[in-house]
């Protein structure tokens, strides 16, 4: 059997239909898929419009360029404490310097070193 691709509107015009009280049965048939691809669409599509649609992928789009920014920022923060600790560390005497390696190494791995009692 050839698998089809339904478009968002069309599977939204496909659930108004289900919402009428047509049976899912039916609707199935008729459009070629199995009722529980029905069930999931509802799931997932269930009272929207096509209007809606529409925002809800450019708002999908729109989070997705501001998690990439966030994850960007992050990256670059976290790179620039690093070359402040490593300069610390270039610049610090030995008493200073070993405080400043430890803050490093929590730093890199994201958590704390125990010392050994």
């Amino acid at each position: 059997m050839r698998k089809r691709r339904y478009t968002e509107a069309q599977i939204v015009t496909i659930l108004k239909e289900l919402d009428a009280g047509r049976p899912a049965a039916e609707l199935a048939r008729k459009h070629g898929v199995h009722v529980n691809t029905l069930r999931l669409w509802r799931s997932k599509y269930g009272g929207l419009d096509v209007s809606d649609l529409s925002r809800l992928k450019e708002l999908e789009t729109e989070n997705s360029q501001m998690e990439r920014i966030i994850a960007r920022q992050a990256l670059e923060l976290r790179a620039m404490s690093v070359r402040a600790v490593v300069h610390l560390v270039s610049r610090a005497e030995d008493g200073i310097a070993s405080a400043a390696i430890g803050f490093m190494n929590k730093e890199i791995t994201g958590r704390v070193r125990v010392a050994n009692c």
